[in-house]
């Protein structure tokens, strides 16, 4: 995840603050509201390969960001717990 600066921070942190005055968003919100940032990044003036490009390295880095974050810890504790799928 990318590090802002403390600036950006404090500005970013009004967006957040609603998310969670907001409570539980379903799948459909959290996709929607993706949407509407990912729609709003990079506004290039048209939506040329550099700009797809760079919207879809923004997903991707925030998905290999969960994963990393989230789910593997998930997964090597099921492991530990249950053994590995591969063993016999």
């Amino acid at each position: 995840m990318p590090y802002v600066s403390r600036d950006a921070r404090r500005r970013l942190q009004k967006v957040a603050k609603a998310l969670r005055k907001a409570g539980y968003l379903t799948p459909g919100e959290a996709a929607y509201i993706t949407w509407m940032v990912i729609l709003r990044t990079f506004p290039t003036g048209g939506a040329g390969f550099e700009t797809h490009a760079l919207r879809r390295g923004v997903l991707a880095d925030v998905s290999d960001e969960y994963r990393e974050r989230f789910a593997k810890p998930y997964e090597i504790e099921k492991r530990r717990q249950n053994g590995d799928v591969t063993e016999p």
